[in-house]
């Protein structure tokens, strides 16, 4: 009797636990048979930019179901994502799945009780921040390279633009999967449904000079004048710190030494200011921080403090990883590593005034009635460093622009601040800018990063063509 009981007891909680507890989780399972019947009677809201151009939207076919269609093609695919009855959702598609359903961000209380009534109502239209043109152009910069594009509003968070190459058309989702799968690949490591802007890590090289900089003003630890010997290759903690190309530019100033990314000279920065130092400032322009985002964000990444040796903070100031060489192997990873979005947020602090604000996506939700239930409000991430050293290290990086090694992202009428970069690796090297304009009232800021890219030259060249658009949409040119 005992034991009779005891299994029925299991048994009635095992069926509440499946019919009450977890009932929504399996009416929603992609692969339920019912939850797809429901779902392709349902017509999802549409995602459209800012500019109101539509990238997702709902057709009803003859039989009284709906085909999910992407009227502008591959355009911000990597962020609008994708929706199949056979694998799932991604993207935006998959973030705001109950809002497009119209079971989330209810706009009146009609929609709520349409809601718990069953009733079949059109779900919610998402609108993102990004502006079609943007967008557009920062495809086209990345256009026959791998690599990724982030363009925003460092004054409010919004993003602008986001783009992954090579990209895909969602229309075409299955083949695309299927194709994937038979050749190894899955939709996480797949080359075309990999979204490097957010997902990939990478070593951001000089660009993070940026972030070393702004520690080294900030702290006092030396200023843009400060001295300093530039040879081809410098012994920093016990071993070498080399100049690109072993280039040897004598003895050059902090400011000059940005101008032409000596490694050498923020190699020696690195070790006055000390690891802890770099990991703090680091962390304050959102390295190590689990930021809040529309879309799976990977975190970027710097070592513990207590694991770096000198020659690794060296490196890791002039922004190259070596933790996990065999000589430096810790516990913590290797750093600095960085999505793109991370690099443009870390411009983002620079181009205002020091303070980071919160990115975003997702402007606006509407209801079928164009009622609006969400409006994105501006929110500060962090306070990186002062208005005042913001402002010197822009002036700073306005001197890589005229006089240094980002030239070739100079735009006629406009002063452009940036930092170019170039992450080595064995045979290959993946070229970055970060920029920002105009300097003198920052509206845009651009990070690129393209994989086995000809040099930084070219990722500015790249960057400058974005954000001159971008300036173009925002009447600043």
């Amino acid at each position: 009797m005992i034991v009779f009981s005891l299994m029925f007891a299991a048994l009635v909680a095992n069926l509440t636990l499946i019919m009450v507890v977890q009932a929504s989780d399996y009416q929603n399972m992609a692969a339920n048979n019912h939850t797809m019947a429901r779902e392709s009677k349902t017509e999802r809201g549409t995602i459209s930019t800012y500019d109101g151009t539509v990238l997702a939207q709902s057709v009803k076919n003859d039989d009284g179901t709906y085909s999910r269609v992407y009227p502008a093609g591959d355009l911000a695919s990597h962020v609008v994502g994708y929706t199949s009855s056979k694998y799932g959702t991604s993207g935006i598609e998959a973030s705001y799945n109950d809002t497009l359903k119209g079971e989330k961000n209810f706009a009146s209380i009609t929609d709520v009780v349409n809601s718990l009534s069953g009733v079949g109502t059109p779900g919610n239209d998402v609108t993102l921040s990004i502006n079609s043109q943007i967008q557009q152009a920062a495809q086209d910069a990345l256009a026959n390279d791998s690599g990724a594009c982030v363009v925003m509003d460092p004054k409010t968070g919004a993003v602008l633009a986001m783009a992954s190459a090579p990209t895909y058309d969602a229309a075409d989702i299955d083949q695309v999967i299927a194709d994937a799968a038979s050749s190894g690949a899955n939709s996480t490591s797949s080359s075309e449904l990999y979204n490097r802007a957010t997902q990939a890590l990478y070593a951001p090289g000089s660009t993070f000079k940026i972030v070393s900089l702004a520690c080294a003003l900030q702290e006092g630890i030396a200023t843009e004048t400060t001295m300093f010997e530039s040879p081809s290759s410098m012994d920093i903690g016990n071993a070498a710190v080399t100049n690109f190309e072993k280039h040897n530019y004598g003895t050059i100033s902090l400011a000059r030494a940005t101008e032409l990314s000596s490694n050498v000279v923020f190699g020696q920065l690195g070790a006055q200011i000390g690891a802890e130092n770099l990991v703090n400032y680091a962390k304050l322009f959102g390295f190590n921080m689990d930021i809040d985002f529309d879309l799976p964000l990977a975190t970027s990444v710097m070592p513990d403090a207590k694991d770096m040796t000198t020659w690794e903070t060296a490196w890791a100031a002039a922004g190259e990883p070596v933790g996990e060489s065999k000589t430096t192997n810790h516990p913590s990873p290797a750093g600095p590593q960085a999505t793109v979005l991370e690099m443009a947020l870390a411009g983002c602090g620079i181009a205002n005034d020091g303070a980071i604000m919160q990115p975003y996506l997702v402007d606006g939700i509407y209801n079928a009635d164009g009622k609006r239930s969400y409006t994105a409000t501006p929110k500060k991430l962090s306070q990186a460093v002062s208005a005042d050293t913001a402002s010197r290290v822009r002036t700073v990086l306005e001197g890589v622009v005229n006089n240094g090694t980002g030239t070739s992202a100079q735009i006629n009428g406009v002063t452009v601040a940036g930092k170019t970069g170039t992450a080595e690796h064995d045979g290959y090297n993946d070229v970055w800018f970060v920029g920002m304009a105009p300097s003198e009232n920052c509206n845009v800021v651009v990070a690129i990063v393209i994989e086995k890219g000809q040099s930084s030259e070219y990722a500015a060249s790249k960057a400058r063509d974005v954000m001159k658009t971008a300036l173009e949409v925002q009447g600043d040119l």
